[in-house]
């Protein structure tokens, strides 16, 4: 289950958003509808059936662990021409930083 941002436009162009969790685009479409439904008065009006509903996922966060030696002898390693000029452009930061 994912967290998802649903919005929908109004036809007062007021953009209304709605926080829900969900396995999948069309459930998070359908519960924002009950919330949306359920909000509904003067301030709101109900999505219609050609309105459209913006699903924005966002995924479970990833972390990463690794320690300062490593980021260091990654550093120093070799890898493509993109990784290599990275590494550089790393490099020569880390040291203008220790001037």
């Amino acid at each position: 289950m994912a967290k998802c941002v649903v919005s929908f436009v109004d036809p007062s162009q007021i953009k209304h958003t709605v926080t829900v969790y969900a396995s999948g685009v069309y459930e998070a479409a359908g519960l924002a509808l009950v919330a949306f439904g359920s909000q509904a008065n003067e301030w709101m009006s109900q999505p219609g059936a050609g309105t459209t509903l913006e699903v924005e996922v966002h995924s479970a966060p990833v972390t990463h662990a690794v320690t300062v030696e490593r980021v260091t002898a990654w550093l120093s390693s070799s890898g493509s021409p993109s990784e290599v000029a990275t590494k550089h452009r790393i490099r020569k930061t880390l040291e203008n930083q220790k001037k």
